[in-house]
């Protein structure tokens, strides 16, 4: 699995972006970004992946993304009569209309429920039937009837009766976009090389410092030293090939760079509460 930093804007003359697509099995890019993301997805079941939460969806789903959390919905099967998923996604910067306006005491739930997006913010339960109908209304609309929709689902997603928090707060990196590129980098450097030996050298080279520098750049920005984000990153890999796959575990161990497969258990137990047999037996125990 890869992860894809997307650097797109839409039109300056729109306030946020609503988008309509098929959501279809195998796809398996995830994507990160500097816009909020409402998501809603339809007519198919699968994995889902917010920062380091991994989960099973069914049938529909509905999640609040911050900026910059790597995300992905993994489709795996449709429901009876479907050839394909769907998804609507809503994308908004947290500014859209203007630096002051969250600020107000009036969208101070708003602003409080952006806060939580930066893990991910899962809606279920019956809350949904209002907000569904809201989500795919806008798809169709335009001016004004468009902005007031949106305010509507913001206004059912405040006062939501069943949330849940997906992804741990370390996930959540806020940086400004000098340090954000060079952290991308060193990420993505990870995510090509993680199954050979790293040397912190070469990810200090990637941001033209030096070795002791760069660790100190690292820990500041992310919270974390070099080599716990390495250590994170193959036991997020290997969570997925326990999860998708069927090799044994010592070949996962392996083939996520670990040396020896009592240093992989000991990191994999200390990073999810579990060892990598109970870890799999526990997320293919309702697979379908």
């Amino acid at each position: 699995m890869k992860l894809l930093v997307e650097k797109w804007n839409y039109s300056h003359n729109d306030s946020f972006n609503v988008k309509i697509g098929p959501l279809e099995v195998g796809h398996n890019m995830m994507r990160m970004h500097k816009k909020f993301e409402l998501t809603l997805i339809t007519d198919c079941w699968g994995k889902r992946y917010i920062g380091d939460h991994v989960d099973d969806f069914e049938e529909v789903d509905l999640v609040l993304i911050g900026t910059d959390l790597p995300h992905l919905w993994q489709a795996q099967g449709y429901l009876p009569n479907k050839d394909v998923g769907e998804h609507i996604i809503i994308h908004f910067d947290k500014d859209f209309l203007g630096n002051d306006f969250l600020k107000k005491n009036e969208l101070a739930a708003v602003n409080n429920l952006l806060t939580q997006a930066q893990q991910g913010v899962r809606f279920y339960g019956k809350g949904l039937q209002k907000v569904i109908p809201l989500m795919e209304k806008i798809v169709e609309e335009k001016g004004l009837e468009k902005l007031i929709t949106l305010f509507q689902i913001f206004n059912e997603l405040v006062n939501f009766p069943e949330i849940e928090l997906l992804s741990s707060k370390k996930y959540s990196i806020e940086l400004d976009d000098k340090s954000k590129n060079k952290i991308y980098q060193v990420h993505d450097f990870i995510l090509q090389n993680y199954k050979e030996k790293i040397y912190v050298k070469d990810a200090a080279d990637i941001c033209n410092m030096t070795v002791s520098s760069f660790c100190r750049f690292f820990k500041q920005k992310t919270g974390k030293t070099f080599f716990d984000f390495v250590k994170e990153t193959r036991i997020g890999m290997a969570k997925n090939l326990l999860i998708q796959t069927e090799e044994y575990v010592s070949s996962i161990c392996f083939d996520c760079g670990f040396n020896n497969l009592a240093t992989f258990n000991k990191q994999f137990r200390e990073i999810t509460g579990l060892i990598p047999t109970e870890y799999r037996k526990k997320h293919t125990l309702n697979e379908k």
